[in-house]
């Protein structure tokens, strides 16, 4: 959360509507800002940004084959440090 100037509380989406200033967001929680452009993405090609994901689960719960597999890949390339990389 963000402050403005008047105490209000912004979330970052709302920040960077507001004018606060830029911010720098997953792009799913954008989308619909980003196709109807009231949000605008500025690509940053010397940047690079890297955090950490977390698979969680009730304990004792059964996985589906497809979801167990996701999840042995997922280990094997934290493992092996995998850093995915876009075109």
């Amino acid at each position: 959360m963000l402050s403005d100037r008047g105490g209000a509380e912004l979330g970052f989406a709302e920040a960077g509507h507001s004018g606060l200033g830029p911010a720098v967001l997953s792009e799913l929680p954008v989308r619909d800002e980003l196709a109807d452009r009231t949000l605008i993405e500025v690509p940053i090609p010397t940047l690079t940004l890297e955090r950490n994901l977390h698979a969680c689960w009730r304990p004792h719960h059964r996985f589906t084959p497809p979801a167990r597999h996701f999840l042995e890949i997922a280990a094997d390339n934290a493992r092996d440090g995998y850093r995915a990389r876009t075109a």
